[in-house]
């Protein structure tokens, strides 16, 4: 088939092109320059890299598309509109239609009922007809007949599968069943004072419709007050005159008149049931009207006089005529009361005028200008918020619709919604013995509710690549979309910083001028507050304070929103490093953190950002990451795995890395040789030299994370001097580097008046500045072109900086040796530095002899309150010793434990802890007074018996089962010679579990009757040390001690086996 286009080193060819049909863009997009319904087809693009490669094809589908008349279905049946809620009144039974206009193509509609429960679909009538074959006019049809019981029903018209979202998916009509209401219900009969507040109630708060009526007496004289559609969340009216509907269904009113006298009807129903309540409303007078007349108008506020005057009236119902007679009264009174006043006022003016006659000229002068009134601004700051929300909103768009999962592919920019998979969030709930206490969220939108707001601060912590602007991002999306689901949605603004970005900026009201703000913007920073004090509901998101150059400044508004001395009333999260939280801020704020990708999580990322819903395809991206088991760690990392995910998605053959530096080395490949293959063969050389020699950049990152703030960015003409052009702009296309734009401010008396924007320039993530910094320590450590090692790495926080060493350790052996040699001077950097000998390419015997300095005469443990790291780094020292044959002592897991099964612990944390075949004993640490389940226990004790050398199994602190299904549990504790052994205060209870009969399954249940009190005998007594045939004796005493009726209870409810049991042995137990 001929081509119609053909695009090749920047010529245009074909027939398309040359008719003029069509025309081809650079990076391949096709256009079709007159949309007609003749171009609908399937279209065909092949790319061709390069003769050794195949041509890469996609199809296309084109369809015409045409936007109808109308952009929500139309209902076309209403009796009246109110507050834009189509309404309909009927008997008992009603034909709807609603219909879509000319679109192309056909909208298919459906009617449904809709309750507080969910949408029940109706049968409907659909039919579609076209026009000139080009436009479709869509239309469907439904009868609704009402039940007794309902009087008010939904109907929601759904249009199915919009193109592009040109128009709302549904239209919903209310339909009103007409009936008397006083013929079928009995109004309560309400009395009301004049002058007070009026309180009707309507029926609970979990109503669903709900529909405010009032009559006057007369049939026709009948007006609806209130329609609320899924009251409280959505009330569609507020007020109706001096009426309010409150959140509860109820109306109030606060100033009751003769007028408001009458019926009120209160029709509520939540698509299965419903009533109505109904209020015969009579005002009554009070028996005393006091009447306070004072002056008004301008210069009012000069005179404090005012005159009270007391009405006395009978107390009897008003009727019209009381009305007329109350009113002429209140007016005489006010009309005698006025002319005392005017009198006042009138000789109070002439005495100031004798006084100012009296004062020299400057002092009238000065009083006079104090005696103009203010004059009223005429700025509608509504009208200015609703444009700076406007600009908001439009900022941040171009934010999250700009995320790159590979930033070598900058053709390739996804909405964030569209790439965003949630980790594990935890959230501090409190400390408990100096040891913080966490709890999973169930959802990231659980960040910004009130239970993880509870201070208005909120500090969220996660390790580089953990995904913390990323989460950010989401949430403006979900602001900016107006989510349904979202908590967001009642936020009115929120105010986006990153932080970095802010270096000299005292004022945040000028970040937010000049970082969020277009640059024509008129909205000034005094705007910009005055606006956000008249919000309800502010979030202020503050990102990366680990990048903050002026973190230690106690002079900046940042430094004052995170203490409270600003915006106290907002809600402010903060995120950052673990290794970077504010010791200032942290005692007073709430804290969560980032946790990483899990399995789940993984399989949720690629089915949605790189696969699409494909079973095979996605089982194979993760059998690869299983192929390669030093990646199973780092991919908790989502910024590893995202890139892992799309490399080996987008390439067949993919190397198994034994080591992070062999990854990130293979990354560091991929960014080059995306751009190298798009370069022609003359300009390969020098670019592969580049590529190789980055000296200086090296130094570059080292010496800024080896500085006091870690100052990552630098100045972009500055960094392109001390790279070289060249250099520069080949590691800004790759996308290494990144430039950003900045405010430089002046550093004068009046800095506001010289500002300027400069361009900055910072790596795409730290982990590729600490990629680099690592290069000029292993070169630094090779060369021995240092003194002390200690000077060099002094600046180094291993537990910040981890990826430094290793990366220096996996590049140079000679390094590698040295760093390792300096780690091991401290307990946990021996730890870490087992994660450095992995990252050599050979384990020597100098590994595997420090491995068994660790683990073979010591105990080693796994706490849960230590940082990832330590947690990492001992799993892989297990690991070694389990592979190598090395026994391992004893290893204590301090209270971490999330599962157990016969494959492995998983930990809370979310690492994985596999058979060791070599240990020797195992301590299991949890909470004080934790009781583990069955199910928990035995999964436990599987584990114990994949490990074949394990001789000893302790609990520490928790309280194990008293019974068991202890066919499966004996037999192999037995095999096995297992001690187990539970260690709690006070208590001590050690066991060789000995063969049972088959008689204790049916005296499970008598167990948990006498659990409590055998825990308590235990306790009372002082029992540290009980065999299993002491605790049989005791549990025997202390049933026969209890109340026979306690034990028939018991019995009976344990059928026949149990009762035959007892019958034979005469309530004599036998094990």
């Amino acid at each position: 088939m001929k081509p119609i286009l053909l695009y090749k080193d920047g010529v245009k060819t074909g027939d398309g092109f040359d008719s003029g049909e069509f025309d081809i863009y650079p990076n391949g997009s096709l256009v079709i320059r007159t949309v007609a319904t003749k171009y609908e087809a399937v279209y065909t693009v092949s790319k061709v890299i390069s003769s050794l490669e195949l041509p890469v094809s996609y199809d296309i589908s084109v369809q015409t598309i045409v936007t109808p008349t109308n952009t929500i279905p139309a209902v076309e049946q209403c009796s009246y509109v109110f507050d834009n809620i189509c309404v309909k009144t009927t008997v008992s039974h009603i034909k709807a239609t609603c219909s879509i206009k000319e679109s192309r193509p056909a909208i298919y509609l459906s009617w449904a009922k809709r309750t507080h429960e969910r949408d029940y679909m109706l049968p409907s009538n659909y039919m579609n007809f076209t026009n000139n074959n080009v436009t479709y006019t869509s239309r469907t049809t439904t009868e609704f007949v009402f039940e007794d019981s309902i009087f008010l029903t939904l109907l929601v018209c759904q249009a199915s599968s919009v193109p592009l979202n040109w128009m709302k998916e549904e239209n919903i009509i209310l339909i009103e069943r007409q009936t008397d209401y006083t013929s079928m219900f009995t109004p309560d009969k309400t009395y009301v004072k004049i002058h007070s507040r009026m309180y009707l109630s309507c029926n609970d708060r979990t109503l669903n419709l709900l529909m405010w009526k009032r009559s006057r007496g007369r049939e026709a004289d009948v007006e609806t007050m209130f329609v609320s559609i899924f009251q409280p969340s959505n009330l569609t009216q507020l007020t109706y005159k001096e009426y309010r509907l409150e959140v509860d269904g109820s109306i109030s009113l606060q100033n009751t008149l003769v007028e408001h006298e009458g019926l009120y009807a209160c029709l509520h129903d939540n698509g299965v049931s419903g009533g109505i309540k109904l209020h015969n409303v009579s005002v009554i007078a009070q028996d005393k009207i006091t009447v306070e007349c004072h002056a008004v108008g301008e210069n009012s506020e000069l005179f404090s006089l005012s005159t009270k005057v007391d009405l006395l009236f009978n107390n009897v119902l008003l009727r019209d005529r009381d009305s007329n007679i109350l009113t002429i009264a209140i007016i005489v009174g006010a009309l005698i009361t006025l002319i005392v006043i005017i009198s006042v006022v009138l000789v109070s003016r002439c005495r100031k005028r004798r006084a100012r006659r009296r004062k020299p000229i400057g002092i009238v002068i000065n009083e006079v200008e104090e005696t103009i009134p203010m004059m009223k601004s005429d700025t509608c700051y509504s009208e200015k918020a609703e444009r700076f929300i406007k600009q908001l909103k439009a900022k941040y768009e171009i934010f999250y619709d700009s995320v790159q999962p590979i930033p070598y592919i900058k053709d390739r920019m996804y909405c964030v919604d569209k790439v965003f998979v949630e980790g594990s969030i935890e959230i501090m709930t409190g400390i408990s013995e100096g040891e913080a206490q966490w709890d999973k969220l169930s959802s990231y939108q659980e960040l910004v509710k009130e239970s993880c707001l509870k201070t208005k601060r909120h500090i969220l912590e996660g390790e580089p690549g953990y995904g913390k602007s990323t989460l950010t991002l989401q949430l403006l999306y979900d602001w900016c979309k107006s989510l349904s689901k979202s908590p967001l949605r009642g936020v009115d603004v929120i105010i986006y910083l990153r932080l970095r970005q802010l270096s000299g900026v005292k004022s945040i009201l000028s970040a937010i001028k000049r970082f969020i703000l277009p640059m024509d913007s008129d909205i000034s920073e005094r705007d910009i507050k005055e606006i956000l004090n008249q919000m309800n509901s502010v979030l202020v998101l503050l990102d990366g304070f680990d990048e903050y150059p002026d973190q230690e400044s106690t002079e900046t508004d940042i430094y004052h929103i995170m203490n409270k001395n600003m915006f106290q009333e907002f809600n402010v999260i903060l995120t950052t490093r673990p290794s970077c939280v504010p010791q200032g801020f942290a005692p007073h704020s709430d804290r969560g953190r980032l946790t990483g990708f899990g399995e789940e999580a993984r399989k949720r990322y690629v089915e949605k950002a790189v696969i699409g819903k494909g079973g095979k395809s996605v089982d194979k991206i993760m059998r690869k990451l299983q192929k390669n088991p030093v990646l199973g760690d780092l991919c908790q990392v989502p910024l590893f795995f995202v890139m892992f995910a799309h490399m080996t998605y987008e390439k067949e053959h993919f190397v198994t890395f034994n080591s992070v530096t062999s990854f990130f080395r293979y990354m560091i490949a991929s960014f080059h040789s995306h751009k190298r293959n798009k370069m022609k063969d003359e300009n390969v050389e020098k670019f592969e030299l580049m590529e190789h020699e980055h000296k200086e950049l090296d130094k570059v990152a080292f010496e800024a994370l080896s500085g006091k703030n870690q100052t990552i960015v630098w100045d972009r003409q500055q960094l392109c001097n001390h790279l070289g052009h060249e250099f520069y702009d080949q590691y800004i296309r790759i996308g290494i580097l990144v430039e950003e734009e900045v405010i430089n401010i002046a550093d004068t008396l009046h800095p506001q008046s010289d500002i300027q924007y400069k361009q900055e320039v910072r790596f795409y993530h730290k982990l590729f500045c600490e990629w680099y910094a690592a290069h000029y320590v292993a070169e630094q450590l090779q060369g021995g072109r240092i003194d002390s090692i200690h000077s060099l790495l002094q600046n180094l926080d291993p537990f910040d900086l981890q990826y430094v060493y290793r990366f220096a350790c996996g590049l140079n052996k000679i390094a590698a040796e040295k760093i390792i040699q300096y780690l091991q001077h401290e307990i946990e950097g021996k730890k870490f530095a087992i994660l450095c000998m992995l990252e050599q390419a050979d384990q020597t015997d100098r590994f595997i002899k420090t491995v068994y300095d660790l683990v073979s005469s010591s105990v080693t443990t796994i706490n849960k309150d230590e940082s990832k790291l330590l947690q990492r780094s001992t799993l892989q020292i297990l690991d070694a010793a389990s592979k190598n044959q090395v026994p391992i002592y004893c290893l204590v897991l301090d209270k971490g434990l999330d599962e157990a099964n016969d494959d492995g612990i998983s930990l809370e944390d979310g690492f994985h802890i596999p058979v060791l075949s070599t240990i020797k004993k195992l301590e299991i640490r949890l909470e004080k007074g934790t009781e583990l389940t069955q199910d928990e226990t035995l999964g436990v004790f599987s584990y114990a018996q994949e490990c074949h050398n394990l001789k000893n199994l302790t609990f520490v602190g928790c309280l194990l089962p008293l019974s068991f299904s202890l066919k499966f549990l004996s037999s192999f504790i037995k095999a096995k010679h297992l001690q187990v052994s539970s260690v709690q205060p006070q208590i001590l209870q050690s066991s060789k579990i000995p063969s049972r009969s088959p008689d204790l399954n049916p005296i499970e249940n008598i167990f948990k009757l006498l659990g409590d009190q055998l825990k308590y005998d235990a306790i009372e007594n002082n029992i540290e040390f009980e065999t299993f045939r002491a605790f049989r004796s005791r549990v025997v005493t202390t049933l026969l001690q209890m109340p026979r009726a306690i034990i028939d209870k018991a019995i009976a409810s344990m059928g026949k086996r149990m009762m035959k049991s007892f019958e034979e042995k005469e309530r004599e137990l036998k094990y």
